[in-house]
């Protein structure tokens, strides 16, 4: 997402820290994100081996990229989100695909947006699965070995969960 974004044209290799690759993620528009998905599904639909079927997955700031590129991209066939927060009201009307959420339980920032949004997707007739772990953290896939066995937990149930909808939502 942030290739050619660092010093001289560079990626997140070009600079010096993850708190800098941080900081060239945030400079990112949801608009520029969205070109930069696009470009990257049309891409990946001209690869041989494809079958024309693209999904997305994403964690934290991914994560909410990943449902927003679902409202973006009208023929997404699915979309992951691991501890991410939905679209704006207003654009989730748009979204075809069906969308699988994960959530720490012990995440109240993100926990708090993700009832407003299951109801307005049921309201619409949208598919919105989620799973919230007690006692999980937010970063809980990467951080497995943190809150005495919650992470380890959620990251068990979660990573199988999200192999199974791909192989579903891309057949």
């Amino acid at each position: 997402m942030v290739s050619g974004m660092g010093p001289n044209g560079g990626g997140t290799d070009s600079v010096a820290s993850r708190d800098d690759v941080v900081k060239l993620v945030r400079n990112l528009t949801p608009e520029e994100a969205t070109k930069r998905l696009n470009a990257v599904r049309e891409w990946a639909l001209k690869i041989p081996a494809g079958n024309g079927k693209i999904a997305t997955v994403g964690f934290c700031w991914g994560g909410a990229r990943s449902f927003a590129y679902a409202a973006a991209q009208p023929s997404l066939a699915g979309a992951v989100v691991y501890y991410g927060t939905s679209p704006e009201s207003d654009e989730i009307a748009a979204i075809k695909a069906p969308i699988l959420g994960f959530y720490g339980g012990d995440d109240a920032r993100v926990d708090s947006t993700v009832p407003p949004t299951e109801a307005q997707m049921k309201k619409l007739g949208k598919s919105f699965e989620t799973h919230t772990y007690d006692g999980a953290g937010h970063g809980f896939l990467r951080d497995q070995e943190g809150r005495n066995g919650a992470n380890l937990k959620a990251a068990t149930d979660a990573w199988p969960r999200t192999i199974a909808f791909f192989k579903d939502a891309l057949k």
